[in-house]
């Protein structure tokens, strides 16, 4: 019986919600409107945002300025990105010495991070690292085959033999 006089009470409608709303505080006559100068106060010099240098104050007769020079990265601002050899890195990975492989995709992936935060010389010398991995995974898998297809080749042989 509860739970059917619940169900025919509905919510108050939004109007009816309304009511008990406070009322609107008006603004406060004693501030001034934003942006404005107010009276009785020292006035400051307004900076205008973005970049730049702001304008030089003078207390007494001193005046002094402050010259900051930022640093150059090495080889200029329009260095051009290494390779990160990550196809490469990829490819001896999954054909020839997996060990190896996995320490040229990490290489590969330092550089690519390196360059994206601007910093050309970690960029060169992980990439130059991940092509060294590269070339080790290579001679690595090229030896593993030739050693492979050596003891293949003897078994043959003795399986071979002792059959006739």
């Amino acid at each position: 019986m509860e739970k059917h006089a619940e169900a025919q009470n509905h919510p108050p409608t939004y109007t009816e919600a309304m009511v008990d709303v406070p009322p609107q505080y008006p603004m406060n006559p004693g501030y001034p409107p934003q942006g404005q100068p107010v009276q009785g106060y020292a006035q400051y010099p307004v900076y205008q945002q973005g970049y730049g240098n702001p304008p030089v104050m003078q207390y007494g007769n001193s005046v002094t300025a402050v010259i900051q020079t930022q640093p150059m990265i090495q080889g200029g601002q329009n260095a051009t990105p290494p390779p990160d050899h990550m196809c490469g890195a990829i490819f001896v990975t999954l054909c020839c010495f997996w060990p190896t492989g996995i320490i040229a995709i990490m290489k590969a992936n330092d550089a690519r991070c390196s360059m994206a935060r601007g910093d050309v010389v970690s960029a060169n010398l992980a990439a130059r690292s991940s092509k060294q991995m590269i070339n080790i995974s290579i001679i690595v898998g090229i030896i593993v085959l030739i050693v492979c297809g050596l003891i293949l080749g003897l078994y043959i042989g003795l399986v071979l033999t002792h059959l006739y």
